[in-house]
């Protein structure tokens, strides 16, 4: 009789444990909002690490092929090396999307390792490589996590990697787990920084426009601002063009029969002197296909300073903002064309 109670005692505080969600003895059955503020949690440790990827997304390439990519801020104060970052990515429907195959097997994330990357202190690098894509994936969302890096001769590797995996490794992502969309408020802050500290640079495309010319060529122009104590050489500049309501044009010279939304420029044997403002009197040369450019953007991509390359550690950030993107009214003023005499290409 005794063993008989015992038993059913036992069996009343399984039933008493299940109610308090436990299945098994010590699995925690969670509910659906406990699996919400689980997740919120991990997002925000994630937040908080030395080394946190941002901003992953699908970046497809003026030839057609996709990469997966993410910015890095560095949170330390150290200079990061050798950095490795996995990749994640579903369909629209929240299923998990194979990233790679193996003797047919898929894989749903896919580490890749950032060879020459160094973030500085303090710094966010925005990407301009990541993982390459060869296949038509139709990945709508990308997550992406530092899985290890060195700093200060020491290697650094992610406690909470395991954990990401068992949340985005082949599993369906719920809407909870999704990062909200920019807004448009957070769109133009973003653009406001990002005019804001090529200002700051050692030089910046100032002015820039479509102009047509005497013989009625049409080229783009921009004045170039030297905010260094040296002249500046070799300079190198791309361009980007957008009609009237934001819309981006492929950029064709005469010879050039496909084009790129992006074009990246020699200026020859220009020099501006230290402190100068270059009036723009040389340019790109377009096709009259491209007249209908009314919204110019450009960008010194690189120059020589005292005696040293100046590479723009900007650039693939402005070619994130204005590569095939549509232009909205608060991200630019419109200039219209108008006529710079002299221009040469």
């Amino acid at each position: 009789m005794k063993k008989i109670l015992f038993v059913l005692m036992c069996l009343a505080m399984v039933a008493s444990l299940a109610a308090c969600g436990f299945g098994d003895v010590g699995e925690l059955i969670e509910s659906p909002e406990q699996k919400k503020a689980n997740f919120e949690d991990f997002r925000k440790s994630l937040e908080q690490q030395n080394a946190v990827a941002l901003d992953a997304e699908v970046l497809v390439q003026e030839d057609g092929s996709s990469m997966l990519i993410a910015d890095v801020k560095n949170n330390t104060t150290f200079e990061l090396t050798e950095i490795k970052i996995a990749f994640a990515g579903w369909k629209a429907t929240g299923t998990p999307a194979a990233l790679s195959y193996e003797d047919g097997n898929p894989y749903y994330v896919v580490e890749t390792d950032m060879k020459g990357l160094v973030i500085e202190g303090s710094q966010r690098w925005y990407a301009d490589m990541g993982l390459e894509i060869n296949w038509l994936a139709n990945i709508d969302y990308v997550e992406a996590i530092v899985m290890s890096y060195k700093a200060n001769g020491t290697l650094w590797e992610n406690p909470l990697y395991e954990q990401w995996g068992k949340y985005f490794n082949g599993e369906t992502l719920e809407d909870y787990m999704k990062l909200p969309e920019p807004t448009v408020d957070d769109l133009n802050l973003e653009y406001e920084d990002l005019k804001t500290q090529m200002a700051k640079q050692n030089a910046l495309a100032a002015e820039s426009g479509l102009y047509p010319q005497g013989d009625g060529r049409i080229m783009l122009i921009t004045d170039i601002k030297n905010n260094t104590a040296f002249e500046l050489t070799n300079l190198v500049v791309a361009y980007a063009g957008f009609t009237d309501d934001g819309t981006p044009v492929k950029l064709l010279d005469e010879n050039d029969t496909e084009g790129y939304y992006v074009q990246e420029i020699s200026m020859g044997s220009l020099t501006v002197e230290a402190g100068e403002y270059w009036v723009g009197d040389l340019g790109y040369a377009l096709d009259q296909k491209c007249s209908t450019i009314e919204r110019v953007e450009a960008i010194v991509i690189s120059c020589n300073v005292n005696g040293e390359v100046w590479t723009n550690p900007l650039y693939a950030r402005w070619k994130n903002t204005f590569l095939g993107e549509k232009l909205e009214e608060w991200m630019t003023e419109i200039s219209a064309a108008t006529e710079k005499t002299e221009a040469v290409a």
